[in-house]
Formats: C-alpha cells, structure tokens, sequence
C-alpha cells in the first residue's frame, strides 16, 4: 500500500513539473510590431488638429509633446494535481489523497516613446494604409484624448500661470530664431559695410524686443512670440555681420603690414571699426536677453498637464480531466473532486501617458509624466494584488 501511494505521489510531481514550465511568448516579434503600429497609427489618428501660428493657434501647445507606453505582456500558467483513493476491505476502509501544483509566469515589457509631430506625419506615412484597410483595432484611445482635451478645446482651461502642483510639467518653448530675419547685404567686401549691416540690424533687434516687452504687458501671447522671434532673428544675423567685419578689419591690418598705404579718412576708419563692431555686437546679445525675457513675462503653462490612459486584456483559460476506476476493493484515482486541472491567463497591459518632455530633450520624461506613470504602476499592481470580481 505504501509503495503504491509513493509511485503516485512520484508520477504526480512528475506531471505537474512537466505541465508548469516557463510559458511560451504567444506574440512573436511580427505580432508585437503588429501591436505597436495599431498603438502608434490610433493614437495618430486619435489627435486633434493642430492649426493657426504657435503658440495659440488650435492645440499648439500639443506640438512638443510626447507619448511614453509602456506595454506589459504577463503569462501565468497554472497546474494541479489532485488524486485521491478508497481502499475498502471486509471489516475497514482507507481513504488517501494528496495534492501537488505548480505556476509558471512571464512577463514581458516594451516602453517606447513618440512625439506629437511623429504621430502627425504618420497620419498620411506609416497609417495611410492600415486607415483604408480598418486594421488600426479599437483600444479606446480616440475617446480617450477627446475627452480628456475637451476642457481646453472648450476653452474652460487656457494657456496661463497654474499653481505648479508636484512634478509640473515644461512649459511651452520660446522663440527660436528661426523665423526669417531683415538681413542685409550678404557678400561683404569692406569692414565698413560689414560694421553698417552689423549696427543696422542691432537696432532693429532692440526694437523688436522692446515691441515684444510692451506686448508681453499687455498679455499678448502670439504678438510677443512673433516681436522675439524676429529680434532673435536680427540679432543673429547682426552678430554673423560683425564677425565678416572683424574678419575683414584683420585683413586690411595685414594688407596695411604688407606695405599698402591706407588713406587719411580710411586710417582714422580703421581705427573706429573695432570699437563699433563691439558696440554692435553687445546692443545684439542685449536684445536677445531683452527678448528671452519679454517671453519669460507671459504665462506659459499649458491648459493641460497631461493625460494618461491605461487598458488591461485579461485571456483566461483552463480546463480539467478526473478520470475514475471502481473496482472490488479500489476506487480511484479521482474519487474527490478535481484530478488534473490546469489554466493559462495572459494579461496585456497598455499604459500612456502624453504630456510636455523635460528640457533635458524629447526622450527625457517630465516630472509630470513620471508622476503618472507612477500611478499608473501603483493602479496595475493594486489589480494583481487586489483583483477587482464582477458583481
């Protein structure tokens, strides 16, 4: 009898360590990709148009923002053995059982990040085609980031100053420069007209930024933003001037060295230049200091932080087999409930958050996006902790 129950208990850890290695990755490298491009194309396809001139045109503040998934790929694989017994003589019986079981898990996670402007060219690039052939799936995502932009769509929450809560995010980018400036001549052929150039657009970029400063008073958002793009942009271009200036007052000295002689009018010029040049060069980094701070006047905030979005697909499967014998004196295996069951749940977890980058640049998470994420990762280990059941 006891021979029998040790070969049982034997041939029963033997199956269920067979049945509970490490589950197989059901989604091989294409059929992950295949669920990146359905994330990535939605979410394109799910924001809303970005139009008009930054920084108040329709949603552009959206333009630098940036989209942090994570998405989390959990196998759990369960198996249990359960045999029981009745051994029945004339004048007693005996009643064994006993139990063994094991669980597999793997746990896979793809973080990866896209920005705004990636997800808006990928509208008419990399989405095209999916749109046409309505593979893009359906994860919420649209209603999502229609609901949750629709209080500024309305205009109930605008750009401005909000009380900076924990992890506040960046707030919108200042003038670049890059719009087109008045530049002047561009070949220069003497210091002087280099020096002319130089303080010309020096003063233009002193009147930008003090045009920029009184808008930036008058809480005029796209005018000051236009006013310092443009003294930025003169001011560049003042300091390229003065630097063909120095380099062409460098030339005439060797020229004058090599035994050329200067005329009166020009010695005394070359001798004013330097100094002008300088003069020309400071008036221009004082506009662009001028008109950083006429920017840094304004209300900067976004009218949204950010926003977040998680999604769990929970596959559950299982099944059971509890064969049983009755003979004379023996009963078995499976006279009491279950005796070989097992299960495969595999849970998928989508968590995005958008939101503003640091300026550390666009990979780099805002505070305020960390903060979410956060608590996106406290919400999914609350779920595997304390399972929510249907009523």
């Amino acid at each position: 009898m006891s021979n029998f129950l040790r070969g049982l208990g034997l041939a029963s850890l033997v199956c269920v360590a067979s049945c509970t290695n490490i589950p197989q990755l059901r989604e091989d490298g294409v059929a992950i990709s295949d669920i990146v491009e359905r994330i990535k194309c939605e979410m394109a396809f799910a924001l809303p148009p970005i139009g008009g001139a930054y920084p108040t045109g329709d949603f552009q503040w959206l333009r630098y923002w940036t989209a942090k998934v994570d998405l989390t790929l959990v196998t759990n694989e369960q198996s249990s053995l359960n045999p029981s017994i009745l051994v029945t003589e004339p004048t007693y019986s005996v009643a064994a059982g006993g139990g063994v079981s094991g669980t597999a898990i793997r746990n896979e996670v793809l973080s990866f990040t896209l920005s705004v402007d990636e997800l808006m060219r990928a509208q008419t690039l990399d989405c095209a085609g999916p749109l046409q052939e309505g593979l893009l799936g359906h994860l919420g995502l649209e209603e999502w980031i229609q609901s949750a932009l629709a209080p500024a769509g309305n205009g109930q929450l605008t750009i401005g100053y909000h009380a900076p809560p924990t992890g506040k995010p960046a707030p919108l980018p200042g003038p670049t420069g890059q719009q087109p400036a008045e530049a002047g001549v561009k070949e220069i052929e003497l210091a002087n007209r280099a020096l002319l150039n130089s303080e010309e657009l020096a003063q233009k970029a002193r009147i930008y930024a003090a045009r920029a400063k009184a808008l930036a008073l008058q809480k005029n958002i796209q005018g000051t933003y236009d006013a310092a793009s443009k003294a930025n942009g003169a001011a560049v271009t003042a300091l390229e001037q003065a630097d063909k200036g120095q380099a062409w007052v460098w030339r005439a000295n060797i020229a004058i060295r090599g035994g050329q002689t200067p005329l009166p009018e020009q010695d005394t010029l070359f001798k004013k230049i330097p100094d002008a040049l300088k003069a020309a060069t400071e008036e221009a980094n004082g506009a662009v200091k001028a008109a950083k701070a006429a920017w840094e006047l304004l209300p900067r905030d976004p009218p949204i932080d950010s926003i977040s979005h998680q999604a769990q697909f929970i596959v559950a499967v299982n099944g059971n087999v509890t064969p049983s014998w009755s003979l004379v004196r023996f009963k078995g295996p499976g006279t009491n409930g279950t005796f070989l069951s097992g299960s495969r749940t595999t849970t998928n977890t989508l968590n995005i958050v958008l939101g503003q980058p640091s300026d550390d640049g666009p990979k780099s998470m805002s505070d305020e996006q960390k903060r979410q994420l956060f608590y996106q990762r406290l919400e999914q280990l609350r779920l595997v902790v304390v399972p929510t059941t249907p009523p």
